[in-house]
């Protein structure tokens, strides 16, 4: 398939069942062309030429921002996005997808010590599993999750509310930047330039829940954009997890509210790789293997914190110098 034609098809008039069904079916330019005057629910098909000739340079202008796209009919999309109701059209990413078993864990922004730390952990183990973690780049949880994978030097998937040239919150650029020396990769359906505006974050979670086997829920209020992914991931068949926090307050409310509706508590991934059915003996020396050459996890994650501020900087084999 031509990638142009992704780019040219996403660009057509149409409703998102036409275009994957266009999509199933033209394979090159001469496919595209032959559209011309196709009669569809809003009128007739026209200007093909000049969708084509956009598709182009806008392909040019992706190529030159390093910005690579991928559609569901295309080799290397996401398995697990082609199996939910409402598969992105088009996908844009920096870095390496991944088709590995994944975990999403999410959580509020306005999040406790106590989240973040188990948050953390979690993307810690679940990477040094094997696992590869999925989550949005948002401050709180979100952010200790994608610092837990990098601390163990393992891809994660980073889904935005917005093109993938507008990182946000800004303050998260340097996160941005290891996820992909990681093997990781930045990702999201709306076009680069794209702000993060409010409505795209619930379209965003469905994502973030799509591409995961589980979703676990750190800390979230009954109003958290967290719970609308918990509810995509039910919607779609997958697993919904609540960690097992002991604190009571208004930004633990939301998890509360799922472990009434029936949704498993778990205070470790091994609750998770038992669920699963999987070994867990890969993740008993985790800490030990991860927090190798320094004095202990606190030290660890002090050492990221410092590194993702930019007050710390990392010369791979070299260690770290201020």
């Amino acid at each position: 398939m031509s990638r142009i034609l992704t780019l040219a098809v996403n660009a057509l008039p149409l409703s998102p069942d036409d275009k994957l069904l266009l999509l199933e079916h033209l394979e090159n330019r001469d496919d595209f062309m032959n559209l011309e005057g196709l009669s569809y629910s809003g009128g007739i098909l026209r200007n093909h030429k000049k969708i084509w000739k956009q598709s182009e340079q806008n392909g040019e202008k992706l190529k030159k921002m390093k910005v690579e796209w991928i559609g569901p009919g295309e080799e290397g999309f996401p398995g697990a996005l082609r199996e939910i109701s409402a598969p992105p059209l088009l996908l844009y990413y920096k870095g390496i997808l991944s088709n590995r078993i994944s975990l999403s864990i999410v959580g509020t922004r306005q999040s406790s010590e106590d989240s973040l730390q188990a948050a953390f952990r979690l993307g810690l183990e679940a990477s040094m599993y094997g696992l590869c973690t999925v989550s949005g780049l948002a401050s709180g949880i979100d952010g200790a999750v994608h610092r837990g994978s990098l601390a163990a030097q393992k891809p994660t998937l980073s889904v935005l509310g917005c093109g993938v040239d507008q990182i946000y919150p800004r303050n998260h650029s340097f996160m941005a930047q290891m996820i992909l020396e990681y093997g990781g990769a930045i990702i999201s359906e709306f076009p680069v330039g794209t702000p993060p505006f409010a409505r795209n974050f619930p379209q965003r979670n469905r994502l973030i829940s799509g591409l995961s086997r589980g979703t676990v829920v750190v800390e979230a209020p009954l109003s958290s954009g967290a719970l609308i992914t918990a509810s995509w991931a039910l919607d779609q068949g997958r697993d919904v997890y609540v960690w097992g926090s002991e604190e009571k307050n208004p930004s633990g409310r939301g998890c509360e509210k799922l472990k009434n509706e029936g949704a498993p508590v778990i205070r470790s991934l091994s609750d998770i790789l038992e669920d699963w059915g999987l070994s867990e003996k890969k993740t008993d020396s985790v800490l030990q293997e991860t927090t190798l050459g320094f004095e202990s996890p606190d030290e660890l994650v002090r050492t990221m914190n410092a590194e993702l501020s930019g007050s710390m900087i990392r010369y791979h084999d070299r260690g770290y110098w201020q």
